[in-house]
């Protein structure tokens, strides 16, 4: 958990800082102040922990199409180092 905590992603860091919070015996309300979210958004990582331990709370990539925006970005990238 500590690792997750301390991990680059700032919302995978704050869902292992809130879980470890929790097992401090901070309400999901006091968290969510700290973290500027809402308090439901404290419960659900408290549920996805839970039910999936740290590795619910790890960032995922969203399910479906990647995103025609990031696509654009890629290729854009490309040719600006030169690939075609």
């Amino acid at each position: 958990m500590r690792a997750l905590a301390g991990s680059s992603d700032r919302a995978e860091a704050d869902r292992g800082r809130a879980i470890l919070l929790s097992l401090q015996g901070w309400s999901s309300v006091r968290i969510a102040e700290a973290f500027s979210v809402e308090p439901d958004s404290v419960r659900d990582w408290r549920w996805t922990f839970g039910r999936e331990g740290v590795a619910g709370l790890r960032a995922r990539k969203a399910p479906g199409p990647e995103p025609v925006k990031a696509r654009a970005a890629l290729s854009v990238h490309r040719l600006s180092r030169g690939h075609r």
